[in-house]
């Protein structure tokens, strides 16, 4: 474990471990080892957990940190065979210094909600911001084409579900619901005040707020993408599969998002059962390398709905086959109450997903549930969850209905 706090030493691993460092770092700036190369890039790729540093330098940028790579900068890799973990990955350490909050210790050209979300990129060479050269690790690895289309939409990915709005505010205000009890008492024991503590909130719930909605002009702007279009992502039969898009697994279906043009959108379809995979549609996109494909990738030209289709070998044709779920309130910092029908005796399953489509707890399983209306009761407060923004996905059959659900404890 290497870590940087104004300068580097080794927590574990003594000069192993900054040996380890500097060989794989000098290896990778090599100028004969273009990373375009696709083996050349795999050997680092092999060694280096490239989506921990992808992860590592978005929640940065998200958060507009301006106290890392110089300060509080933490990588490590495990050393046991058997315990696995044997890549670089990076870890998050004391980021007090975000949302333009506290001193701009790292020297980013903008702390404001605005800045643009490549800022990172620019302390390139930067020896100064990032004496160990993390962003020049970044930068020679965008050689290569396809962790440049990863580096891009994980972004983007992010920005539609960790990082949006949609979850951030609820987490945001039940944080601030939390400690607000505590704040009279520790305004009088650090004579502090509590207006001031309220407006300082009040300016970092803003700047939350103005982030989520700069980032779709500084996406476009940082790498020459087109749009911003709403992307809908569904199966026909919803219950048949799952789609991987970019680097989200999405099984509550359908699921919608803003994404960009000028960039590879990618696609996997996952069939969940017995029925395979046939082929995608959309109103106006072209799949590559054809519809058909089950790996594929789209160049989004407007805003559209890419459907998985998958073959059946049976259809109920019940015109009276629907399936009904609701969920009230949508936005709730306790419970919801769940009211759902279903319109013939089977199978069921209800389940609670995370923003990210992450199973977060099965709510109801039945092998023969009767026909008829139901009502239940999802207690957050119960599971111990975070707050933000959850799926509520029932499963009966061929039936398959998906509901939002915000919550702000």
């Amino acid at each position: 474990m290497l870590k940087r706090w104004g300068q580097q030493w080794s927590e574990y691993g003594g000069l192993q471990a900054e040996n380890d460092w500097n060989v794989l770092y000098a290896y990778i700036m090599n100028g004969a080892n273009n990373m375009a190369n696709q083996a050349t890039y795999n050997y680092v790729a092999d060694r280096l957990d490239v989506a921990s540093l992808v992860d590592y330098i978005a929640v940065n940028m998200f958060t507009v940190c301006t106290d890392w790579l110089n300060y509080n900068t933490c990588w490590w890799r495990g050393t046991d065979t058997l315990q696995g973990q044997l890549k670089l990955k990076y870890q998050l350490w004391d980021n007090d210094a975000t949302f333009d909050h506290y001193i701009n210790y790292t020297g980013l050209p903008s702390t404001l909600a605005t800045a643009p979300p490549c800022d990172p990129q620019t302390l390139q060479g930067n020896s100064f911001s990032d004496p160990d050269g993390h962003i020049n690790v970044l930068q020679k690895l965008r050689q290569n084409a396809g962790f440049n289309q990863f580096y891009i939409a994980r972004m983007i990915d992010l920005w539609n579900t960790t990082f949006s709005c949609d979850n951030l505010i609820p987490q945001f205000d039940s944080t601030i619901a939390l400690i607000a009890p505590e704040m009279p008492q520790q305004c009088t024991r650090w004579n502090g005040n509590l207006t001031t503590w309220q407006n300082n909130h009040a300016t970092m719930r803003q700047f939350i707020i103005n982030r989520c909605a700069a980032l779709s002009t500084g996406f476009m702007n940082c790498y020459n993408l087109t749009g911003p279009y709403n992307l809908t992502v569904t199966a026909d039969p919803v219950w048949a599969g799952n789609v991987k898009l970019n680097s989200l697994l999405l099984s509550a279906l359908p699921w919608s998002g803003t994404y960009f043009g000028n960039l590879q959108t990618l696609l996997e379809a996952q069939p969940t059962g017995s029925a395979p995979f046939i082929n995608w549609s959309a109103n106006s996109q072209v799949f590559n390398p054809n519809a058909t494909s089950i790996n594929s990738n789209i160049m989004l030209n407007g805003s559209d709905t890419i459907i998985a289709h998958f073959l059946l070998t049976s259809i109920d044709e019940n015109p009276n086959s629907y399936i009904g779920l609701s969920a009230s309130p949508s936005v709730t910092n306790t419970d919801a109450n769940i009211k759902f029908s279903v319109p013939h005796n089977g199978p069921l399953a209800i389940n609670l997903y995370s923003s990210t489509g992450k199973l977060i707890a099965p709510v109801l399983s039945s092998a023969n549930q009767q026909q008829g209306s139901y009502s239940l009761n999802i207690n957050f407060t119960d599971m111990n969850l975070s707050s933000g923004m959850y799926f509520v996905k029932l499963d009966a059959g061929k039936n398959v209905k998906t509901v939002k659900l915000v919550y702000n404890k």
